[in-house]
C-alpha cells in the first residue's frame, strides 16, 4: 500500500504543472485600445433660424475613443465608445458677421468582425449616439442662438488593415463610416422664439422624428497608427456632414479636419477580482 501511495503522489505531482498551464491558457484577457485625437480643419455652417447666410471658418475638436473585444459572440464582436467636443468660429462672405458653434457628444456601438484576408478585417454593426450644442450668431439681437439636441441610431462599418512592410514597424490603417438611420431631435419653428417655447408653453411640433426624408448625417474617418515605443502616433482625417430640413428651417454643419493624437493598448484591471495571469490576449484592431 505504501508503494502504491508513493506512485499516486508522483503521478499527481507530474500532472499538476500541465493542469495549471492549461488553466492559464484558457484565460482570455480583452485588451483595451484607447486613443485621444485633436482635430483641426475647416467648417461650413448654415442655420436659417438665425440667418439665411452661409458662414465658413475654423473647426477645432477633441475626440476620445475606446475599443475592446466584447465578452459575447465568441470574441468576434468589437465594442466602440466615442466622446467628443467640437467648436467652430465662422465668418460670412463679407467678413462682418460671426457665428460660433459648440457641441458635446457620446456614442456607443458594437460591430461584428470578419477576417477577409491575412491582416484585413471588416466590421459592421449598429450604434447609438447623442449630441447637444448650440449655434450662436453674434449679430442677432432677437433669437441670437439656436439650441441643438438629438439622439440617433444607425449603422457603422469599418475596415482595418495591418501593413507589415517592416516587421518591427507595423502600421495599422483604418477607415470607418457611420450613417444614422433614425433619430429624435429638437427644432423650433421658423420665427418661433424660445420665450414662446419655455415661458408660454408652445411646444407643439418641436420634437421631430428624423430619417432620410428630413435629415442626413454622415461621418467618415481615416486613421493610421504608427508605433513609437509603448504608444502609437495616430494621424488621420475626419469628414462630418449634418443636414436637417424641418419646421421651415434648414441647418447644415460640415467639417473637414486633420487629426493627430496617440493610441495605446492596456489590460483592464478589476480590483474586485484577484490578479491572475492574462493568458491569451485579444485586441480590437
Amino acid at each position: 500500500m505504501d508503494m502504491q501511495m508513493k506512485n499516486y503522489l508522483l503521478i499527481l505531482l507530474f500532472s499538476l504543472p500541465p493542469l495549471l498551464l492549461s488553466g492559464q491558457e484558457n484565460t482570455t484577457t480583452r485588451a483595451v485600445t484607447s486613443s485621444t485625437m485633436l482635430n483641426i480643419g475647416g467648417s461650413d455652417v448654415l442655420d436659417t433660424y438665425l440667418t439665411p447666410l452661409d458662414y465658413r471658418g475654423i473647426h477645432l475638436g477633441l475626440l476620445n475613443e475606446r475599443l475592446q473585444v466584447a465578452g459575447f459572440g465568441n470574441m468576434n464582436w468589437i465594442n466602440q465608445q466615442k466622446v467628443w467636443a467640437e467648436y467652430t468660429s465662422n465668418n460670412n462672405e463679407a467678413q462682418n458677421g460671426l457665428v460660433a458653434t459648440g457641441f458635446l457628444g457620446y456614442s456607443w456601438g458594437s460591430m461584428r468582425r470578419y477576417q477577409i484576408a491575412e491582416g484585413l478585417n471588416l466590421m459592421a454593426g449598429p450604434y447609438l449616439s447623442g449630441e447637444a450644442g448650440f449655434i450662436y450668431n453674434l449679430r442677432n439681437g432677437n433669437n441670437p442662438a439656436s439650441a441643438k439636441l438629438s439622439i440617433e441610431t444607425g449603422a457603422s462599418v469599418m475596415a482595418v488593415y495591418q501593413l507589415k512592410c517592416f516587421p518591427r514597424f507595423p502600421i495599422t490603417l483604418r477607415y470607418q463610416a457611420s450613417l444614422p438611420v433614425m433619430s429624435v431631435f429638437f427644432s423650433p419653428h421658423y420665427e418661433q422664439s424660445y420665450y414662446e417655447i419655455f415661458s408660454l408653453g408652445n411646444t407643439s411640433g418641436i420634437v421631430k422624428f428624423g430619417s432620410f426624408h428630413n435629415r442626413f448625417d454622415l461621418n467618415n474617418m481615416f486613421t493610421a497608427d504608427l508605433p513609437i515605443g509603448a504608444i502609437n502616433l495616430r494621424i488621420g482625417f475626419q469628414s462630418k456632414i449634418h443636414n436637417t430640413h424641418v419646421n421651415d428651417i434648414k441647418t447644415r454643419r460640415i467639417s473637414n479636419a486633420f487629426m493627430i493624437g496617440f493610441s495605446k493598448e492596456f489590460l483592464p484591471f478589476n480590483r474586485k477580482k484577484p490578479a491572475v495571469s492574462p493568458g491569451r490576449i485579444v485586441n480590437a484592431l
